[in-house]
């Protein structure tokens, strides 16, 4: 018996309510400890502590907060159920239903996506960022009109809306609608001369709608930022390709296998530049060491070089 119980005569807790009170207390340890690894980013330590607090009481909070660990893991997978749960809980949640869309969207179901986001849009008419889910969720299910139309729809609420501006321009360019994408990324490289995302997706704007050399000093330009940005390597190489500057293309996955030697695609794309070059065996030893790096590239490769 504790001494407040001795002092005025307690009941003595039952041996339920102590195994309650001791489930609670390494509840909130686990919790605690989760939260401290979260806030200095040892997210699987943080998921850890997490998912056995939520084991021992299931607790919204502490949902919520395991399904944000999830997410700044890429574990979309492990963060739906959570979302799920906490958008029936709290439906009117918009930060919730924002992310359930968008895990939705990444996990392979845009049906269920579009209705979480058509939903949100409906109830919250005004809130732009519910249209970018929608746009996601369209085009995860093939309706890129429709993803589109709702970017144009957030835009002409928010010109200043990039992400939105963005994701536009990506599909504008999938649908080789490379004029229209122009506009796009005009704006966006004009407002951030020198994000490297801008300048990318600005110099395939300006490759799919005819301007060649624009294209080609875009792409010059980002690498000059970022030699190790690989999407701007194999860009200027298709450029430098198409211009028949073999010379340049073959410098330049020279320049990028050295800095980069784990870059499958660079060895591929040298060893069918030296193919068209009639360097045969050049291009069979960039096939062998494009296959040893990315054993998926075969399907790609297609039978173009020997493997002998």
């Amino acid at each position: 018996m504790s001494f407040l119980n001795k002092l005025f005569g307690g009941p003595e807790p039952t041996p339920e309510e102590k195994e309650q009170r001791q489930r609670l207390r390494r509840f909130e340890t686990l919790r605690d400890e989760g939260l401290r690894a979260r806030q200095a980013g040892a997210l699987p330590h943080a998921a850890a502590c997490l998912e056995e607090a939520l084991r021992l009481n299931d607790d919204l909070a502490t949902a919520g907060h395991l399904a944000e660990v999830c997410l700044l893991q890429g574990d979309d997978a492990g963060a739906l159920p959570l979302l799920r749960r906490l958008a029936a809980a709290e439906p009117d949640n918009v930060e919730v239903a924002l992310l359930l869309s968008q895990s939705l969207t990444r996990t392979g179901a845009p049906d269920e996506a579009l209705s979480v986001a058509n939903a949100l849009v409906a109830a919250h008419p005004d809130e732009v960022r519910a249209r970018y889910v929608l746009a996601l969720a369209e085009r995860a299910a093939g309706n890129l009109f429709g993803a589109i139309a709702a970017l144009t729809q957030a835009l002409a609420a928010h010109p200043d809306y990039a992400t939105a501006r963005r994701l536009r321009t990506e599909i504008l360019l999938d649908m080789g609608q490379g004029r229209e994408a122009l506009a796009d990324t005009q704006t966006l490289t004009a407002d951030a001369p020198d994000d490297e995302t801008c300048l990318l997706l600005h110099a395939r704007a300006l490759a799919a709608a005819g301007s060649t050399d624009d294209a080609l000093t875009t792409a010059e330009r980002l690498r000059a930022l970022n030699p190790f940005h690989r999407e701007a390597v194999l860009l200027l190489g298709s450029l430098y390709d198409a211009a028949h500057r073999h010379e340049l293309a073959l410098a330049l996955y020279d320049e990028a296998i050295g800095l980069m030697p784990d870059f499958a695609e660079a060895y591929e794309r040298r060893g069918r530049l030296k193919m068209q070059l009639h360097d045969a065996a050049g291009a069979a030893d960039d096939l062998k060491q494009a296959l040893a790096l990315s054993p998926e590239a075969a399907g790609r490769i297609d039978g173009t070089f020997s493997n002998n």
